[in-house]
């Protein structure tokens, strides 16, 4: 992790180790791979995309040292990242390169790519003790076709150069210049509900409950739906918190995904399916008894198909730290609070 791939990956192998048969098949595609193919120049550029993308950082450092304002700096910024996207997707696939990934993505699915895979960002600078970078890079949903996937992973490698996630790490990292993104292309689940848990209270409950968000169909609880909202207590009881509401659901469509009618069940998740999950949760905190992330508050993201659970992704859960972010959120809901108690028509 942060050497060879990012978090998420070596998580996910983490994952596959202890619960073998609830990790679909997935590949990582190293940093290593991102430089080799941004290590050439494009479009007349003087050096390499990677020199370009240093330089670019570095000239935003000084410009901030020099007392620029940060308006000024980040429009310029954004002209920079929007030509590194460019060069990312313009530049071809080192032939051999190409090979290797057609090669490992044929092995891994057995021949039959058809079956669908997730392309997702997982750089080396997201999943850290202080900064998760959650939502900030893409996942391309369910490609079927191997020019599909290798399409998606040039997608990914450009997302962490986006507007919004070179402003979200400017909060937390002093130096940007040496961001690289690895890829996780993970076989697609055709989830009947999914969702995330957290190991631990947040809207109520104590640190030995879990918060558990679930929503149907594929990507649930992760887009804002109205989802359903557990407390799960280490007794087994369960505390509803909210009902699942969405009227819609989505599901596994050749390319990605599409939204359709959902079922809207009074409860989504059955008792043998809490139980699976709690399972889990026992499992992976054990394994960590005794080492330095044994204290560890942790967000799985996982779905059921069958009744069966199929985990996808587990990193440390971060809360917000920085007084000043809070501060201004707190500021924001201001307005709303005031006229909390007026009555409308």
């Amino acid at each position: 992790s942060g050497i060879v791939v990012g978090p998420k990956a070596a998580n996910l192998g983490q994952l596959a180790h202890d619960f073998p048969g609830r990790v679909s098949r997935a590949m990582a595609l190293p940093f290593g791979m991102f430089a080799r193919h941004a290590d050439r120049p494009w479009n007349g550029s003087e050096g390499t995309v990677l020199d370009e993308i240093r330089a670019a950082y570095a000239e935003a450092s000084r410009m901030r040292e020099a007392g620029r304002p940060d308006a000024e700096v980040d429009a310029w910024m954004f002209e920079r990242l929007a030509w590194v996207r460019s060069a990312i997707e313009g530049l071809p696939w080192i032939p051999e390169l190409q090979t290797e990934v057609v090669a490992a993505l044929r092995e891994t699915l057995g021949g039959n790519v058809s079956v669908g895979v997730f392309v997702r960002s997982d750089t080396n600078v997201e999943d850290l003790p202080e900064f998760s970078g959650a939502g900030l890079n893409i996942t391309v949903a369910h490609q079927t076709t191997e020019q599909e996937v290798l399409a998606a992973v040039k997608r990914v490698w450009t997302s962490p150069f986006s507007d919004r996630a070179y402003l979200w790490r400017s909060q937390i990292l002093e130096e940007q210049g040496d961001v690289y993104p690895s890829v996780l292309v993970q076989e697609s689940v055709p989830s009947a509900k999914s969702g995330v848990l957290i190991t631990s209270g947040l809207q109520e409950g104590g640190p030995d409950d879990m918060t558990v968000v679930v929503a149907e169909g594929v990507g649930g609880g992760v887009d804002g739906e109205d989802s359903e909202t557990l407390v799960v207590r280490p007794d087994g009881s369960v505390r509803l918190l909210s009902q699942a509401k969405s009227p819609r659901k989505r599901e596994l469509t050749p390319g990605g995904t599409r939204w359709v009618a959902s079922a809207r069940p009074d409860t989504l998740l059955r008792p043998g399916e809490l139980a699976q999950i709690r399972e889990v949760v026992a499992t992976w905190e054990g394994t960590l008894a005794g080492t330095a992330d044994a204290d560890q508050t942790w967000d799985m993201e996982w779905g059921f198909v069958d009744g069966r659970l199929w985990l996808f992704q587990v990193r440390p859960f971060v809360r917000y730290r920085n007084s000043d972010v809070q501060t201004r959120l707190e500021a924001l809901d201001a307005d709303v609070l005031r006229n909390a108690a007026r009555p409308v028509r």
